[in-house]
């Protein structure tokens, strides 16, 4: 017989809109910025930041392409864009290595080209002055040494460890002054446009995120497109938003779906979304990019839907368009075994959409490769197509798949479309392009290697990043809220529904309470206080937490919050499986132990299952003897449980 399940218990408090969405910075009529929309009950600022987006930009006016006022020995090269630098090296020096060259190839068989001779580069030094124009919004450049930038002779950067550097400039700036010495200076330029998106992260304890609709006001009242990039129960709200203005500061308002709120007809032209859909069953359909079509949108199950641009930091992100696992996000955290779910998924199809300028109109290279098909679309439009039992692949590295290709782009904002497919819940990819220069590289990692836009800049129109405050609400009493983020994993493997996993928690209130308690009760029975804690979970799924706020030490809760949180495991890479058994040789003893040593009566005999489960193969005497002092209540339960099993 099958082990029985024992339900995890929840608290039943009843809870309405206002209270469920917690904290706020205070009511409205404390706010100096009007409320926007009369019908909403809370509202939330956002904050946009984009010094990170700025520092991916290209600029869009190089200085190369100016004519200075003034100029003292810096310039610039409109081919490369860089600052002027010589060969430090004399004609005599340069004639005497080359000849040293041309021999040692001479004597070993070897041809000897041009691009063998390395030149002594001479760092650039010296100074430019150029006029500015009211479109210039940024000035940013790339440098390598010390370089001082002033504005009308007011210095605005004096040098520093940074190599990218960008600075707003003055709606009322004249004239602008590099200098200095750098060994090398590139994409230097003016940015014309702010960052066109903004993301952010909600977090709506106690309301349900896909019943919501978001629509976001600048301050002055204007109203913006919004767009969700991922709503599920029990997790943050991710949003983009139209931060084209510049401006930094938004309000973003939820209102009930239900009642079918206005919203702004706005595509949001910036970054890289990924999105992962499953099929209960394999359809040979799917081999055409019609047939794709077709089954993404017939699929009932998403698996997930994020920007995955981390996931390319320290893959070359100039030309590594993508390279890797394509994310498996499971969702069945009460199936007992993980192979189990990874044979539940058949067919498994995966889009990354993204957005990227290009910078002239030429013919650019594409690697693409894949274990086993998919689809690249520029603009919507079919380029080219990789089945693995295509004759045309090219089957090299590892066994997979690939192809090499040209496409002729124009100038300015393309969209990208690369579709994937395959089984078990994930594929291996890899999307590379490169300028047409010096042939077509043959191994990948030459591709991570060339630069497309120029050294440091990215592949995808980058977006800005936008900070969430805390919860409004329209009445005048305190609320409480709460964040939470997954902290770490300290026990999985095979089994899902066994992991441990920790997360962490922040407590929130509307007003400034300086001897508030903010006292935590999860759904297992634990009790905590503090402004922060972290608290491990010994099973997955929807789990309920519950915030009260007190005025103080043993006084009386002046407010609450209470909801779900969707605790789970994130494999990124099922079929290898990193996280297959302990996270280490042995639990943690800290916050493992200390969680065994509170186990309260109520606590669900299962969490208790779980923890004796994976305590048997832990290393450590003292982690053990802690954990088997805590367990001693339960040993008749565990008993009665493992006798069901055994029969």
């Amino acid at each position: 017989m099958k082990l029985q399940k024992f339900p995890i218990k929840s608290f039943a408090v009843p809870v309405l809109l206002a209270a469920m969405l917690g904290a706020g910075a205070g009511s409205a009529a404390e706010s100096p910025v009007p409320w926007h929309i009369h019908e909403a009950e809370v509202r939330i600022p956002l904050t946009a930041s984009f010094e990170e987006a700025l520092n991916q930009m290209p600029p869009d006016v190089y200085l190369a392409d100016l004519n200075p006022v003034e100029t003292e020995g810096l310039s610039f090269d409109p081919v490369t864009k860089n600052a002027v630098t010589r060969d430090a090296n004399t004609p005599e020096q340069k004639a005497k290595i080359i000849a040293d060259r041309q021999q040692w190839c001479k004597e070993r068989g070897q041809e000897y080209k041009p691009d063998f001779y390395q030149p002594n580069w001479q760092a650039a030094s010296g100074s430019a002055t150029f006029a500015l124009k009211p479109e210039y919004k940024w000035f940013s450049f790339w440098s390598k040494g010390s370089m001082k930038v002033s504005i009308d002779g007011q210095v605005i950067h004096d040098g520093g460890a940074d190599p990218r550097r960008a600075f707003a400039l003055p709606p009322d700036g004249k004239l602008l002054k590099i200098e200095g010495t750098g060994r090398w200076i590139s994409l230097a330029g003016f940015i014309t446009r702010s960052p066109a998106v903004a993301s952010a992260t909600l977090y709506l304890p106690g309301s349900d995120p896909t019943s919501l609709i978001p629509i976001v006001h600048r301050l002055s009242g204007e109203q913006v497109g919004c767009r969700i990039l991922w709503a599920y129960p029990g997790e943050p709200m991710s949003i983009l938003f139209d931060c084209s203005s510049g401006e930094k500061q938004y309000m973003v308002y939820l209102l009930d779906r239900s009642k079918n709120p206005t919203r702004l007809d706005w595509v949001p032209k910036a970054g890289l979304l990924q999105e992962s859909r499953y099929l209960d069953r394999y359809d040979p359909a799917v081999e055409t990019v019609e047939g794709y079509e077709k089954l993404w949108n017939s699929a009932g199950f998403i698996a997930g839907k994020r920007d995955p641009r981390i996931d390319l930091e320290g893959h070359g992100r100039e030309s590594v368009i993508f390279s890797g696992f394509l994310p498996f996000r499971p969702l069945f955290e009460d199936w007992p075994y993980y192979f189990d779910i990874t044979c539940q998924v058949p067919l498994t199809l995966t889009r990354y959409t993204g957005f990227f300028h290009v910078p002239a109109t030429r013919k650019y290279h594409f690697f693409f490769m894949a274990l086993r098909g998919g689809y690249l679309l520029v603009d919507n439009q079919l380029v080219t197509a990789l089945c693995y039992d295509d004759a045309s692949a090219i089957r090299t590295m590892g066994g997979n798949a690939h192809k090499e290709f040209e496409v002729v782009l124009e100038k300015g904002l393309h969209q990208l479309d690369f579709c994937q497919y395959g089984s078990g819940g994930q594929i291996y990819a890899s999307l590379c392009w490169r300028q047409p220069i010096n042939g077509i590289p043959h191994d990948r990692q030459e591709w991570r290697d060339v630069v497309v836009f120029g050294s440091g800049t990215a592949v995808w129109e980058p977006m800005a990043k936008a900070a969430a405050g805390a919860m409004a609400h329209r009445t005048k009493k305190p609320f409480a809220s709460f964040t939470w983020r997954y902290a770490n994993l300290e026990w999985a493997g095979r089994y899902p529904a066994r992991d441990i996993i920790r997360h962490s928690f922040t407590g929130i209130l509307s007003e400034e309470r300086p001897n508030a308690v903010f006292r935590w009760r999860f759904d297992d029975g634990h009790r905590a206080e503090g402004e922060t804690y972290d608290h491990c979970f010994f099973s997955p799924g929807q789990r309920q937490v519950q915030l009260d706020v007190l005025d103080g030490a043993g006084g009386k809760v002046i407010a609450s919050a209470t909801g779900n949180v969707h605790v789970q495991m994130y494999w990124l890479q099922p079929m290898t499986h990193q996280t297959m058994g302990h996270q280490g040789p042995q639990l943690s003893n800290g916050p493992i132990s200390a969680r065994a040593a509170e186990f309260a009566s109520g606590t669900p005999i299962e969490e208790v299952v779980s923890l004796w489960c994976w305590s048997l193969r832990d290393e450590t005497i003292g982690c053990k003897e802690a954990i088997s002092s805590a367990l001693a209540p339960f040993v008749p339960s565990l008993k009665a449980v493992l006798n069901f099993w055994r029969s």
